[in-house]
C-alpha cells in the first residue's frame, strides 16, 4: 500500500466509479485541435503580469494551446537557479519528523516550461479518446483525474507525438493497462535532457510551485494546520470548501506568481520521480529519483487539509493505483533549450 496522508484519501469514497471501456483513439485533426485551440474571447482570463510570457489562460485547462504554457523560472532569470527545497523553519505545518521534508539546497541548469493549468477532462478525452476519470457528472473544464502514473506519462507522450518531438517515454498497452518507463538514452538524469513533454521531477515541481517564494503556501504561511485557512481559501479546492462537485473547473483560485493555477488542491499531481523517504541535506543539481516502488504526488487535492496544500507536503503513490487516485492528475512539463 502506498504512504498518503490520511486525509488525502479520505474524501475517495465520494467518487463514483466511471466506466472504462477503450474508445477509438480520436482522429488527427482532433488532436491537432487540442494543441492548437485557439481561446474563446467570452471565456478567456488574462493572466496577471508577472515579466513571464504566459499569455491567455484556455478554457481548455492549458492542454497545450498557445499561451497556457509557463516557462520556469521566467526568460529574466539567469541561469542556473537555487532554492530551497522542503519545510522552513518557520512552517508551522511539518506533519511529523520523519525526515521527508528535509531542507536542503536544490540547484537547476535548464529552464523548463509547465502548464499553466491541470489537465482537464475535456482535452485528456479529446486527445486520449476514453476518459480516465472516476468521478461523474462534473464539467469538461474540471481536471482529469483517475489515471494511473503510467497512463498520465502517456498523456504527456502523445503531446510529444503530435507536436513532432521524441518521446521521454516507452510505453506499452492502452489505457488502464499502460506500462511506461523512461526511454532509451533518458533514463535517470537524463530525463533533463528530453526534448518531447514529461513529468516534471519532484525538485521542478516544487520550485515552480514556490515561484520564488518561501513560505508554507505560495502565498504565505498558514494559520490552520487541519482547518479552514483564509490563505489556503484564496488558492485551493480543499477538503474545507469540499462540495458534491469535488473538483472544479480549472484556473478559478488565484494562480502564484508565475502565473500557475492550481498548483495547491483541487486534484494532487503525480510527478516524474520515484518516492524516497528522506532526501537528505545535502546540496543537489538536477536531482531526480526513478527506482523504486511508489511515485511522488504533490500539490494537495480537494479531500486534503491545508497542511498537505504546502509547497513542502510529499506523498507518495503505487504507480498502477489508477483506482485509488480520484484525487490525482496531470500537468505536463518540457525542457526547454
Amino acid at each position: 500500500m502506498a504512504e498518503t496522508n490520511g486525509d488525502l484519501l479520505s474524501a475517495r469514497s465520494g467518487a463514483s466509479m466511471l466506466s472504462r471501456s477503450t474508445c477509438i483513439l480520436v482522429a488527427l485533426l482532433l488532436l491537432v485541435g487540442c494543441i492548437d485551440q485557439v481561446p474563446d474571447k467570452d471565456t478567456e482570463s488574462t493572466l496577471p503580469d508577472t515579466g513571464n510570457d504566459v499569455g491567455i489562460l484556455s478554457p481548455n485547462g492549458g492542454c497545450g494551446s498557445e499561451g497556457a504554457w509557463v516557462t520556469v523560472p521566467p526568460a529574466s532569470t539567469s541561469l542556473p537557479v537555487s532554492f530551497e527545497m522542503g519545510a522552513s523553519d518557520t512552517d508551522a505545518c511539518v506533519p511529523s519528523t520523519d525526515g521527508r521534508e528535509t531542507r536542503h539546497t536544490v540547484s537547476l541548469t535548464g529552464r523548463f516550461e509547465l502548464q499553466a493549468t491541470e489537465v482537464t477532462k475535456d482535452c485528456f478525452s479529446e486527445l486520449m479518446g476514453y476518459d480516465s476519470s472516476w468521478i461523474t457528472g462534473v464539467a469538461g473544464d474540471c481536471p482529469v483525474e483517475g489515471g494511473t502514473w503510467h497512463e498520465v506519462i502517456a498523456y504527456c507522450n502523445t503531446l510529444s507525438t503530435v507536436a513532432g518531438l521524441a518521446p521521454c517515454y516507452s510505453c506499452e498497452g492502452t489505457g488502464p493497462d499502460t506500462l511506461c518507463v523512461p526511454a532509451t538514452g533518458y533514463e535517470g538524469g537524463n530525463i533533463y535532457s528530453c526534448p518531447g513533454y514529461r513529468l516534471a521531477t519532484e525538485a521542478e515541481w516544487e520550485f515552480a510551485y514556490r515561484a520564488g517564494t518561501d513560505g508554507a503556501l505560495y502565498n504565505g504561511e498558514l494559520a490552520s494546520c487541519g482547518s479552514s485557512d483564509p490563505g489556503a481559501d484564496a488558492i485551493a479546492w480543499y477538503q474545507a470548501n469540499l462540495d458534491s462537485d469535488m473538483v472544479h473547473p480549472v484556473g478559478t483560485k488565484e494562480p502564484n506568481a508565475w502565473g500557475l493555477w492550481d498548483m495547491a488542491g483541487n486534484v494532487g499531481e503525480w510527478t516524474h520521480d520515484s518516492f524516497q523517504q528522506d532526501l537528505g541535506s545535502a546540496p543537489a543539481t538536477n536531482p531526480t529519483k526513478v527506482e523504486g516502488a511508489f511515485k511522488v504526488v504533490k500539490g494537495g487535492s480537494y479531500g486534503s487539509s491545508p497542511l498537505e496544500l504546502r509547497g513542502a507536503a510529499r506523498s507518495s503513490l503505487s504507480p498502477e493505483a489508477g483506482s485509488a487516485a480520484p484525487m490525482f492528475g496531470i500537468r505536463c512539463a518540457r525542457s526547454l533549450p
